[in-house]
């Protein structure tokens, strides 16, 4: 014997159901494009990106033969390439986990003491991100802050290139 007959669904149910799928796809639309708009589009636009604002103004100060010191090198190793074609010095190793695969991105305070001495010795100039003595990321970076601090106090100069982006120059001597 055949089973119990589904009572038939009234049309209006129906449209009633398509109307809610309706609204709940236009209300994610929306929420879609408010975020793109609001939230995505800002994020990519190179305005609003604090890392390139700050590496254009040191542009501006430093160049080919040049040095930068950097806190937090995952991050302002390749902004620095990109806007001043220094060279950049890492403050703190590149990882704590993972053991670097370039000889160039072995840690130590002595090494960057003497990388900073020779590009001074041979005439040019060492940016030192201010980062490192306002908000160091580790202690590491502010024991380099203050090892250069003690070492070219003399010669440590603030530089803000433009509004609201401070660096610290260190010149080569006389």
């Amino acid at each position: 014997a055949p089973g119990p007959v589904p009572a038939p669904v009234p049309a209006d149910e129906g449209r009633r159901a398509q109307r809610w799928a309706t609204v709940l796809g236009a209300g994610a639309l929306l929420i879609g494009v408010a975020n793109l708009a609001g939230s995505i589009m800002p994020a990519i636009d190179a305005a609003n990106d604090v890392y390139a604002v700050r590496y254009r103004g040191l542009g501006m100060l430093v160049g080919e033969g040049d040095a930068v010191v950097v806190d937090r090198p995952h991050l302002s190793v390749g902004y620095a390439r990109r806007h001043t074609g220094a060279t950049s010095i890492p403050a703190v190793p590149y990882s704590t986990s993972v053991g670097p695969d370039d000889p160039h991105d072995r840690y130590s305070r002595e090494g960057v003491l003497a990388e900073v001495a020779d590009v001074l010795a041979s005439g040019h100039r060492v940016a030192v991100d201010v980062n490192m003595i306002e908000e160091p990321a580790s202690q590491q970076a502010e024991d380099v802050a203050l090892a250069l601090w003690f070492t070219y106090g003399e010669r440590w100069t603030t530089v803000e290139p433009i509004p609201g982006v401070r660096w610290v120059v260190i010149d080569p001597p006389p």
